[in-house]
């Protein structure tokens, strides 16, 4: 709801669209935590991908760049399927959506180009880890199953499956005390360790990054000391959060 679109995007994306014949137009985002100081965007380059490098770019093969989200898209109404965002998912269904309407697209055209601001609040409820997360769960499922078949769409939604393991894993000890882990969330850490070293092999040998890899290698075989030092950057984090009142008392 606190987001925006950098003036006159909307119509250099359609015209874009009509000239190039692309089946998806994207920008792209900027995240932001206040509207004052935001630099004008400078008309940036265009570039065709392939349905394959765009797909690349989706499943975040061999780059941390997140581009599922459906904002700063521009898609031909006749790709969109109904109901494009299952019901009934707290948080990713966008996700899930996004692969939906790019599954049968041929032609993308990239503007490298800021034209949507994505607001971001440190203190909203979305921006701190809970049970939502696991959700993501459900959403990768849910995209293996709508990829199944299609290549290279099913190996790589089977390698962000396994990879979101390691990314659930990762967010709880660097996000939540150790008290809170053990209270309230005991089987999930459980269940996600086991499931992160069963993939292992598979993740390193994936077209994951080079830190993404060195950190799936240290959760599974350093994993208490990672929960220690993450459990003391949570404490550390917290008092400095207090001392400048950024969490506050309810």
């Amino acid at each position: 709801s606190g987001d925006w679109l950098a003036d006159g995007i909307l119509r250099r994306m359609l015209i874009c669209m009509e000239e190039s014949g692309a089946d998806l137009v994207t920008c792209e985002l900027s995240r932001v935590n206040s509207p004052e100081g935001c630099p004008k965007p400078e008309r940036g380059r265009e570039e065709v991908l392939t349905r394959e490098e765009f797909l690349r770019l989706f499943f975040r093969i061999g780059s941390n760049e997140i581009v599922h989200y459906p904002v700063a898209k521009l898609f031909r109404r006749d790709l969109l399927p109904q109901p494009l965002f299952p019901p009934g998912i707290r948080i990713g269904e966008d996700v899930v959506g996004t692969y939906l309407a790019a599954r049968d697209l041929h032609r993308v055209l990239r503007i490298r180009e800021t034209g949507y601001y994505y607001f971001t609040n440190p203190e909203s409820a979305t921006s701190r880890f809970s049970d939502k997360d696991f959700d993501l769960l459900h959403v990768w499922d849910l995209i293996v199953r709508n990829a199944a078949g299609r290549e290279p769409d099913e190996d790589y939604a089977r390698l962000n499956r396994d990879r979101l393991s390691f990314t659930l894993l990762f967010r709880m000890i660097t996000e939540l005390s150790r008290e809170e882990i053990l209270r309230d969330y005991p089987e999930q850490e459980r269940r996600l360790r086991s499931q992160l070293r069963s993939c292992e092999k598979e993740l390193l040998s994936a077209p994951i990054v080079l830190s993404r890899k060195a950190l799936i290698l240290l959760l599974c075989h350093g994993y208490p000391l990672m929960s220690g030092l993450g459990n003391l950057s949570v404490r550390a984090r917290r008092r400095r959060g207090k001392q400048t009142g950024f969490f506050r008392r309810k």
